[in-house]
């Protein structure tokens, strides 16, 4: 009999969900699924609805493995989403895939499980946790679900505290910064919001690969009622240039405001940075022309944001006032950062800059009232190394060292090969933090390169002007490379 009575229970094991047997035995509720959660807590009522009258959503949610992103407090976020509510704002908040917290940490981008939609940007700020320009509610997040019939795979839900507007829908392929320009007038932005003049000068200096190219950028498109027939005139490649930050996806909320952010118009001749500003309860973008020449001259802009955050699939697309990098007048001189805000600051010298704070060398900048002289190599030139499986003989506190000098006065470019030349070009010896190194200094054309041992290394950026010294950007390190037994 007892034995009849165990098949039997095996049996509705069998049948029964996993979840359903347990709570029987332990005499307790099994935890709600995701879609019950959703469209049974009144703090959700509004994104339901969404949900409701949209069923190939309601479906997906039901038979899918997805992460779901539901805001918080809705009442307030969707009364202060003023625009028409399409069906493919539900579908932008849910996810392909299962992404907990810790995945989305060091993620930059996931998929909607439409396809057309843009990609859904994270960004980590402090201790807070971005997607797009809204907050995960971290402490609230992490609540794990099964699909509707338990067998088919699990979901994930996280809280944020706005509406997540993906701008652009109903789409056929993934729309590109220029994709969206090309045909902003679709997505009703406004009767002021037109960009022809600009589009105009991308296509003259033949620039759309900037903006069609995959990648992680933000771009800032000035409208046409800011550009007047001078300011059309004026623009060059450099102007467009220093529109773009490359290699950062900036939304409003999550970026520091005052920061400066390189773009783009990086050169020898022009340097171009932005920030955000918040001024008055309005956020502005502020353009600074750090190096300029006499077409594109020192000075700085401020820009509105007329709309913001639009997300696009290489990036994300804010539209402003007045396009940077074109003033009647000049204004105050930007202030130089010290070398330490600088390597923290550049997205192309943060390899250095963390092998400096992992090891405790970046101290030195704090300690010493010295001038700098810093031979910094650029990131790519890291990458490379790591690509070709190239190792050098020094650890990094000794690389660092053979890099930097300190003195009483920095060493510019033209002073190193003034110093070369006026020796015949023979080496010179330089102190630096570690050891004494010989340099020969050699300048072709506009670019100045150094020879250290056999080595013919290219000075990418010279004369980085700081507040305590100066940088110049490598497009390699100053090592004996040898490639690792495979």
């Amino acid at each position: 009999m007892w034995k009849i009575q165990k098949l039997q229970f095996l049996g509705w094991c069998a049948f029964l969900n996993w979840n359903t047997v347990l709570s029987v035995v332990l005499n307790t509720q099994p935890q709600r699924s995701i879609y019950n959660r959703i469209t049974q807590d009144e703090e959700f009522k509004d994104f339901a609805d969404l949900i409701h009258f949209n069923g190939v959503a309601r479906v997906d949610l039901l038979q899918r493995e997805l992460t779901i992103f539901v805001p918080i407090k809705t009442n307030v976020a969707f009364q202060s989403y003023k625009k028409p509510l399409h069906s493919d704002l539900a579908f932008y908040h849910m996810a392909s895939g299962v992404w907990p917290l810790k995945h989305l940490q060091t993620t930059r981008n996931i998929s909607s499980i439409k396809d057309g939609l843009p990609k859904l940007w994270m960004t980590k700020a402090n201790d807070s946790l971005f997607i797009n320009n809204a907050e995960i509610i971290q402490f609230r997040s992490d609540y794990n679900g099964q699909t509707g019939n338990n067998l088919v795979g699990k979901q994930v839900m996280h809280l944020i505290d706005d509406v997540l507007d993906p701008i652009i829908h109903h789409s056929e392929y993934s729309y590109t910064a220029y994709d969206f320009l090309t045909s902003i007038e679709k997505w009703k932005l406004g009767s002021q919001i037109t960009v022809a003049n600009y589009l105009h000068k991308i296509r003259e200096f033949h620039l759309e690969h900037l903006y069609r190219s995959p990648g992680t950028n933000t771009y800032f498109i000035p409208i046409d009622t800011g550009i007047d027939p001078q300011k059309f005139n004026m623009f060059n490649k450099d102007i467009i240039f220093g529109h773009i930050v490359p290699l950062m996806v900036l939304f409003t909320r999550p970026t520091e405001k005052g920061r400066n952010y390189e773009t783009m118009a990086n050169g020898d001749d022009v340097y171009i940075v932005l920030s955000f500003e918040d001024i008055d309860n309005k956020l502005f973008i502020k353009g600074t022309t750090v190096h300029g020449t006499t077409e594109t001259p020192n000075g700085e802009v401020l820009a509105e944001i007329v709309q913001a955050n639009i997300p696009v699939d290489n990036g994300v697309v804010h539209i402003i006032s007045l396009p940077i990098g074109i003033f009647k007048r000049k204004l105050k001189l930007f202030p130089y950062l010290p070398v330490l805000d600088k390597l923290a600051a550049d997205p192309e010298l943060s390899t250095v800059y963390e092998m400096g704070e992992e090891t405790g060398f970046n101290k030195i900048f704090e300690t010493n009232n010295g001038q700098f002289t810093y031979f910094v190599p650029i990131d790519y030139a890291w990458r490379q190394m790591k690509a070709n499986r190239y190792k050098y003989n020094l650890n990094n506190v000794d690389l660092l060292k053979r890099h930097l000098i300190v003195s009483e006065h920095p060493y510019t470019m033209e002073n190193l090969f003034a110093i070369s030349s006026g020796r015949n070009f023979t080496n010179i010896d330089l102190q630096t933090t570690g050891e004494t190194i010989r340099l020969l200094v050699l300048k072709f054309g506009k670019h100045f390169y150094i020879k250290w041992k056999n080595l013919y290394i290219k000075v990418v950026r010279p004369n980085w002007d700081c507040t305590n010294g100066i940088i110049h950007m490598l497009a390699g390190p100053m090592v004996e490379l040898k490639r690792p037994f495979i």
